[in-house]
């Protein structure tokens, strides 16, 4: 009978399916006598020795069959392995399911075309053949794998064997059966030390692969791309280790972020079913991301991941559950790199600045005095009159005081001029191009708009002109009457000060304001007991900058990894 296959098939193999009786062996095991063939015994040997796994489906007595395969020493070398009376076509989409595997992937063999054809019927995409290809597989390019001489990869699918096991056992309850699996994952930064796994993962997976963005095929060119990502000021890159109580799992996720775009977000198969994806995502804080193709899999499904624990190492098996410390990082760039390492381990609430209606929103500390002293009704009446002025300008978890570890810079200051306002009887931050002309009381709004493009009306600079009236009181002087108010708010609390390079930098003025900075708060910061994390011994050159033209605020990848380092050892240390 002729096996219906319309063209021949040359996606690579990554399992092969045995029957036994006549292909396999010679003979059929439940009529009385086989012959074992050295030479198939020697293949499947080899073949994992490429990461190309092999299971069984065969109609046959299965405690008959074991016996012959742990008497021969090759029962090690199957996975997920079928042995009854029933139809083939059912029992091999399921170890394909279990597998985590693509139809298109594997190959079946049997010596029956009937069985063969019931199976493509079944299952289209799956390779099939007869017993003839067995003698041609080791130099069928199908087949050529990757090394693995460890036989790491039959490791890892022995492990998730004894999972689905287990899964089995526990009457169908995945949650119970998850959150007694023990999962633990990590992150882990140093990427350029990992290139050729994260290679494969981005080109080779497919089922949890969100974005589908592929790299070069060539490993320089991909090494070369990844490294000029990773030298990007805002870039947060990272690789993901899984593990559980059944073993470690190793690399199964990669995720490349750019200036808050998802270019890449993908996981292993290794690790389907486990939560990691969902998990993942959301300690990131569920960046947007465009999901092409399909996917078997859904971030949002509001399912409430507790079955997963965030550790150092995750091959660690000994490796101490991170506390669920929540933070707040309020500052600028200093901390927004900083944070990309510490909110895989930790709740992390960012303050950074950001645009609004063309006006900047610095994170500086006269906003959170002022945040300290109105009231939301006040709140919403400043953010109706005055531009610049978002709803929630005011508020912040430094005010609330409803976390547990606060992270503070005040690299944000030099942006910001004051303005004391006639109307609400408070003095104003503010950053934006329109700020040199409020200082000087330029009445004509077409110029402004025209040099600015500012998102404001005539009838809003009008406003601004005749209630703002620019603060003469030294900056520092009001300044240091803030910091000193909020430290003593946050006296007893858990506070982490990271002071701002003054030693090197293009421009003179911000490493003389960084300087000041350092001047009053260190001292106060030691006066009220909070941690310090000392940036200046890390910057000892332009070359530890983003650039060499810098103007001091910016830094390499390094720098930060330093600082989140030692604002971890500081968490470390209360908890």
């Amino acid at each position: 009978m002729a096996i219906n296959v319309e063209m021949p098939m040359t996606e690579a193999v990554r399992l092969v399916i045995w029957d036994l009786d006549d292909t396999f062996w010679t003979g059929t095991l439940s009529e009385g006598g086989i012959s074992y063939i050295d030479a198939h015994h020697d293949i499947i040997v080899e073949l994992a020795k490429r990461g190309i796994m092999s299971s069984i489906c065969s109609k046959n007595d299965f405690q008959q069959v074991e016996t012959v395969l742990v008497e021969r020493g090759i029962r090690e070398y199957f996975v997920f392995p079928s042995i009854n009376w029933e139809a083939k076509s059912h029992r091999i989409a399921a170890t394909i399911s279990d597998m985590q595997l693509r139809p298109v992937n594997v190959m079946f063999i049997d010596d029956n075309a009937m069985n063969l054809n019931e199976v493509k019927h079944y299952i289209p995409e799956i390779q099939v053949a007869g017993p003839e290809i067995i003698g041609t597989i080791l130099t069928d390019p199908r087949f050529v794998g990757k090394p693995d001489p460890d036989l790491t990869r039959l490791g890892r699918y022995r492990i998730l064997e004894r999972k689905h096991e287990d899964s089995r056992r526990s009457g169908g309850d995945n949650l119970d059966f998850l959150r007694s699996s023990q999962i633990r994952i990590s992150f882990h930064h140093d990427v350029e030390h990992e290139m050729p796994r994260i290679h494969e993962l981005i080109n080779r997976t497919n089922q949890l692969n969100f974005t589908k963005n592929r790299a070069p095929e060539n490993p320089d060119e991909f090494r070369d791309a990844m490294l000029g990502k990773l030298a990007k000021f805002d870039s947060n890159i990272s690789y993901v280790k899984v593990a559980d109580r059944y073993g470690s799992y190793g690399i199964c996720g990669f995720f490349a972020i750019e200036d808050g775009r998802v270019e890449h977000f993908l996981f292993s198969c290794r690790s389907m079913n486990m939560g990691i994806e969902q998990f993942v995502w959301r300690k990131l804080g569920r960046p947007r991301i465009d999901i092409a193709g399909e996917v078997s899999s859904v971030l949002d499904d509001g399912t409430d991941i507790d079955w997963i624990a965030v550790v150092d190492d995750a091959d660690d098996s000994d490796a101490i559950t991170t506390h669920d410390t929540t933070i707040c990082m309020r500052g600028a760039c200093d901390l927004s790199v900083s944070s990309y390492y510490l909110k895989g381990k930790y709740t992390v609430f960012e303050e950074f600045a950001y645009p609004y209606r063309n006006w900047g929103i610095q994170p500086v500390v006269r906003a959170l005095e002022i945040g300290s002293c109105i009231s939301d009704g006040e709140r919403k009446a400043i953010s109706d009159r005055m531009p610049g002025m978002p709803v929630d300008r005011f508020s912040s978890h430094v005010v609330t005081q409803d976390v547990d570890v606060f992270v503070l810079s005040f690299s944000g200051e030099i942006f910001c001029d004051n303005f004391y306002s006639k109307s609400f009887g408070l003095v104003f931050p503010l950053d934006g191009a329109c700020v040199p002309y409020l200082r000087n009381r330029d009445r004509d709004y077409g110029r402004v708009k025209q040099a600015t493009n500012m998102e404001l009306s005539e009838a809003e600079w009008n406003f601004m002109v005749d209630d703002l009236v620019f603060h003469q009181e030294s900056v520092s002087t009001l300044f240091e009457r803030d910091i000193r108010s909020l430290f003593n708010r946050l006296r007893g609390k858990k506070v982490i000060l990271c002071t701002l390079n003054e030693e090197f930098g293009s421009q003179q003025w911000v490493l003389d304001k960084f300087s000041r900075i350092n001047a009053i708060t260190m001292p106060l910061a030691m006066e009220h007991g909070f941690r310090i994390v000392d940036v200046r011994p890390y910057v000892r050159g332009t070359d530890d900058l983003i650039t060499p033209d810098d103007a001091g605020g910016h830094f390499k990848r390094n720098i930060y990894m330093k600082i989140s380092s030692d604002i971890e050892e500081h968490i470390r240390h209360w908890n």
